[in-house]
């Protein structure tokens, strides 16, 4: 047993067990752990203590959830964990790893060897793809697709229904190594990010903003926006966009009109499809 925490080859009789759970030998546990019903720990997974994970959930070999914080490191005698919370229905494939004090929401899933650090909030229905690394104390909200090798950096707040593609960055730090004053990102709903952009610290990206591949944006973006370049300009107020494919033109944003899967607003027909409707009141302002 290491002081601020111990694990066991067994669940102690502090882990409370839903009906229907499987679990590996190998698993190692920790006290206060919380499984719902139906839920398949996988081999190599370590749940540390005041794991709470629920109904239907999935986690896969090599997976480690309530990980220390760099505070057990520092005072290992004095460390609690934070509460760590895994929605139903999700899905941690190989090698996830969640920091103690990080919460995410229902219908979550991972890409292998995803590493998320404490006290970051993800809402529901949200997916991250491999090798993404999601630093402290980062918003994200509902039906957010992050996919692989994504940066984010600590106290990003990523708006509901945003997409971001691989090998994007978010920065946090003007004056890195120097970290003085941390100035997180902030990214409206239905924002799209493409492949290897960089978003700048401080930077407010408005609703349905685009930003294209390999730019590098910073400042005020406004609603609709479709930033290019490095340094990245307006070009074009995206609903202007079209895209011809054959004989037929195509007007992609607002991207809610186009794409049904999964989303809320699948029954409702495209035509009386608002941004509007979906965008959060605290995210209002963004407009």
């Amino acid at each position: 047993m290491i002081a601020g925490f111990g694990l066991r080859a067994a669940p102690g009789p502090d882990v409370a067990l839903g009906t229907g759970c499987t679990f590996d030998d190998s698993v190692r546990w920790g006290s206060g752990v919380t499984l719902g019903n139906n839920v398949h720990v996988g081999p190599g997974v370590v749940l540390y203590d005041r794991v709470a994970i629920g109904d239907n959930v999935w986690v896969g070999p090599d997976c480690s959830l309530g990980e220390p914080t760099y505070g057990f490191f520092r005072d290992r005698a004095s460390y609690v964990a934070g509460r760590t919370r895994v929605g139903s229905g999700s899905i941690l494939r190989r090698g996830t790893i969640i920091n103690a004090g990080t919460e995410v929401g229902e219908n979550f899933q991972t890409g292998p060897y995803v590493a998320m650090r404490e006290d970051t909030r993800v809402g529901n229905n949200c997916s991250i793809g491999n090798n993404c690394d999601i630093q402290p104390n980062v918003e994200i909200g509902d039906y957010v697709r992050l996919r692989s090798y994504v940066t984010v950096g600590s106290g990003t707040r990523i708006g509901p229904f945003v997409w971001v593609h691989p090998f994007v960055v978010f920065t946090n730090d003007r004056a890195f190594p120097v970290f003085a004053v941390e100035e997180a990102p902030q990214v409206a709903p239905f924002c799209a990010i493409a492949v290897h952009a960089t978003i700048l610290p401080g930077t407010r990206l408005g609703v349905h903003a685009i930003v294209g591949a390999n730019s590098k944006v910073g400042g005020e973006v406004p609603a609709y926006a479709f930033m290019d370049g490095s340094p990245a300009e307006n070009r074009i107020d995206c609903r202007r966009i079209m895209h011809k494919v054959g004989d037929q033109v195509h007007q992609p944003y607002p991207w809610i009109r186009c794409v049904d899967r999964d989303y809320p607003w699948a029954q409702i027909s495209p035509d009386e499809r608002r941004v509007e409707d979906w965008v959060p009141e605290e995210w209002s302002d963004f407009l």
